[in-house]
């Protein structure tokens, strides 16, 4: 995240993704793909950032 910046980098890639026609659906699986193959260190930043996209706008 950059100092100016509000929103964590995944969120604000995948709501360009979004813009570009990638469904909610197809993020938040991507998502999942993604915290499966993460070690675990990473599986709980993936995991909220998950949360994050099924959670309303």
């Amino acid at each position: 995240m950059s100092s100016g910046d509000s929103k964590p980098c995944t969120l604000k890639h995948a709501q360009r993704a979004m813009r570009a026609g990638i469904t909610r659906e197809e993020l938040v699986e991507a998502v999942a793909v993604a915290a499966s193959c993460a070690g675990s260190a990473f599986n709980t930043v993936i995991l909220k950032e998950q949360h994050a996209l099924n959670s309303p706008l």
